[in-house]
């Protein structure tokens, strides 16, 4: 396998949209797999591995074909997929000083 990812990842860098194609092939439902497991939702996974197929696209020029491409391509949906929990993660802040709401009693413990 490792040799035709090498081919192809070559192809692709000279302007192969075929060779491109097929690599999307091969990692498709990998990448989708990974992306699932670290965000746990079907849509934002559709999403990652979308957006990490463009990004390998528009960086491919950068791939150093001395590494193996799968764990470049693995290593860019992985900090898509830590990115997007970054976004969604809400705000609380230790600091911030809250009232209690209606029915509620605050009863300090020291």
């Amino acid at each position: 396998m490792d040799f035709v990812e090498k081919r192809l990842t070559q192809r692709a860098k000279r302007g192969d949209r075929e060779a491109f194609a097929e690599l999307i092939e091969i990692y498709k439902d990998k990448i989708f797999q990974l992306a699932y497991r670290m965000v746990g939702n079907r849509q934002d996974a559709e999403d990652i591995a979308q957006e990490t197929f463009l990004r390998v696209y528009a960086n491919l020029h950068s791939y150093d074909d001395s590494y193996k491409f799968s764990t470049w391509i693995y290593r860019i949906a992985t900090n898509l997929c830590i990115d997007r929990g970054r976004k969604k993660r809400p705000d609380f802040s230790l600091d911030e000083e809250t009232e209690p709401g209606p029915g509620l009693v605050f009863t300090p413990v020291f």
